[in-house]
């Protein structure tokens, strides 16, 4: 005799995808930091949430859930004009445009940057790709 498993809980078991990354963002970030749609930096993700052992639904939705308030704190502090200079030195007029509109909102990351953000919170400097690449 099977036992009844909820909705919810089949969902936590199931394996993280692109579109439960954005499902969970969206319940726990506004949507103003839903700007950048672009699925290779998703796709770039999976790899490495996969490399860090997360690779269900549910053991992303912790590792949200566990660093939320530092990542809500980091994504509407106050940016200085020289730190806005700063950001916009390599965008395209437009671009700076967006990304000024965004400092007003005070919203900086996009889910992606937010997500790698609880990656660096959870694993350290060994979970920003960036920095390995540069050692």
């Amino acid at each position: 005799m099977s036992r009844y498993q909820s909705a919810r809980s089949k969902l936590r078991k199931q394996s993280i995808t692109v579109a439960l990354m954005v499902k969970a963002m969206r319940s726990y970030f506004s949507k103003l930091n839903d700007f950048n749609s672009n699925s290779a930096d998703y796709e770039e993700l999976l790899i490495e949430l996969n490399r860090w052992g997360i690779r269900s639904y549910g053991s992303f939705i912790a590792l949200i859930q566990k660093h939320k308030k530092a990542l809500l704190e980091s994504d509407s502090a106050r940016m200085s004009e020289r730190e806005i200079a700063f950001h916009c030195s390599d965008l395209s007029v437009d671009e700076q445009i967006q990304f000024r509109r965004h400092v007003r909102q005070r919203v900086y990351f996009a889910y992606q940057g937010l997500i790698r953000s609880a990656l660096e919170l959870e694993f350290g400097d060994e979970a920003n790709p960036v920095i390995e690449m540069n050692e």
